[in-house]
Parts: C-alpha cells; sequence; structure tokens
C-alpha cells in the first residue's frame, strides 16, 4: 500500500517517514516541539537541531534524520564526510612535505629528518581527524540503531506483524528488522513473542496476548474431520 506525497504526488510506501523522491518527511515523530513544524533534524555539534527552526531536537523512533547517507561502517552525516576531506587532505600533505623536504634539502642527515618530522606531523593530524570522524559515525549509528529498535517494539505491541511489514514501517532491509524482532522476542521484552504459522509458514511477531493463535495441522487428521471441526465450531459461535 502506498500513499501520494501531498508535495510531489509520488507514490510513497506506507510506514516511511519520508518521501523518495522530494524528500518531504512525515509523522509527529518529526514534529517540532519549537515552532510544531513537521522537519527533519540535523547534526549539530554533539546534538540535533531542528532543520526548520535551528532549536535543540531529539532524534526519537522515527524522526528522520537529513543529510544522513549509508556508508560501509554505518551513518555519515555533512560534517562526518567533511573531517574525512580534511583528513585526506592531511595524509596527502604529509607525502608532499617529506616529499618536499628531501628535494630542497637533498638526501643528507638534516633533509631526511625533517622529512620524518614534516611527514609525522601531518600524518598524525590525518589520523587524529579520521578517528574523530569514525567515532562520531559510531556514536551516531548507536543512537539510532537504538531508536530503530524502540521504534520496532511499539509497532509490534500495537500489532502483529510479519518481518517485512515490520521492515516497511521501520524503513529498514527486512534483514535488519528480522534481526531486530528476532532480539525483541528473545528478551520477551514487553511479552513480545515470535509465534510460527504452520499455515502460512510464515513468522509473526507481537505482543503474545494479542498473537493470532496458531493451529498446528494433525498429520494423521482428515480434511473431512477438520472441516468438520470447523462446522462445529462455528455453530458454538
Amino acid at each position: 500500500m502506498s500513499t501520494p506525497c501531498p508535495t510531489c504526488n509520488f507514490a510513497v510506501p506506507d510506514g516511511r517517514e519520508k518521501c523518495p523522491q522530494c524528500g518531504r518527511v512525515f509523522g509527529e515523530a518529526n514534529r517540532c516541539p519549537h515552532c510544531h513544524a513537521i522537519a527533519s533534524v540535523r547534526s549539530s555539534g554533539k546534538g540535533f537541531v531542528c532543520s526548520a527552526c535551528g532549536k535543540s531536537r531529539e532524534l526519537l523512533p522515527g524522526t528522520t534524520l537529513a543529510g544522513a547517507t549509508p556508508t560501509s561502517t554505518g551513518l555519515t552525516t555533512p560534517r562526518r564526510r567533511g573531517l574525512r576531506l580534511l583528513a585526506a587532505l592531511s595524509f596527502a600533505a604529509a607525502i608532499f612535505g617529506a616529499a618536499s623536504a628531501t628535494t630542497l634539502l637533498g638526501a643528507t642527515g638534516i633533509g631526511i629528518a625533517m622529512a620524518i618530522v614534516v611527514g609525522s606531523v601531518f600524518a598524525y593530524g590525518g589520523v587524529q581527524l579520521l578517528k574523530r570522524a569514525t567515532d562520531e559515525e559510531s556514536t551516531l549509528d548507536r543512537q539510532l540503531a537504538v531508536n530503530r529498535t524502540e521504534k520496532a517494539r511499539q509497532i509490534l505491541l500495537e500489532r502483529t506483524s510479519t518481518v517485512p511489514e515490520l521492515a516497511a514501517k521501520l524503513g529498514t532491509s527486512e534483514a535488519e528488522a528480522d534481526a531486530i524482532a528476532s532480539k525483541l522476542a528473545a528478551q520477551e521484552t514487553d511479552g513480545i513473542h515470535a509465534e510460527l504459522d504452520e499455515t502460512e509458514g510464515v513468522v509473526r511477531f507481537g505482543r503474545k496476548s494479542v498473537l493470532p493463535p496458531v493451529r498446528i495441522a494433525d498429520p494423521d487428521e482428515g480434511e473431512d474431520d477438520v472441516e468438520a471441526k470447523r462446522e462445529k465450531r462455528e455453530k458454538r459461535l
């Protein structure tokens, strides 16, 4: 199921907090408590601010983070990309500085020593910038993972979902949705359980009290017996 975006009319899949085409965000999780606009948040220093008014905001479950893009290690933002660029420039300066020192002073003791000093200074700066970018990305990634898990918990407490349904609501891959739901079920957070529906061959996650009853077919039971029991139950109702 999908809903047309009010801005660009793109068919947005249900459960998404952001239009894939124009970037408009939806949902109360994106409403700013200060300006009351439905807007994403952006990274600012060690926290987050509203993209509309610039005031401090929290990154809540379902809140859209502006400018975040996937990387091999998690998520990155323009600030982190800038740190990585500076780190690359610093490493380039280390190589250029060392080469320049040996060119100007020659392959003498002084020239080699100067090359080592210059190269080491710029290389150290590059390492520190790269470490800072990686640390900030890891912190952001962990925070988003916690928020995504909390959102999944809220969804499963409200209604039973299969893995594809949960993935669509979280806006993530089915593998990640399965991992989150399985973790919640293993912890039995708020009574969340996993049940295998033998008739459909799918696993459903949700609060135990609201999970539909699962009937495991008796291999020795014939189709006529199954139909007779069903009719008997319907008459009782």
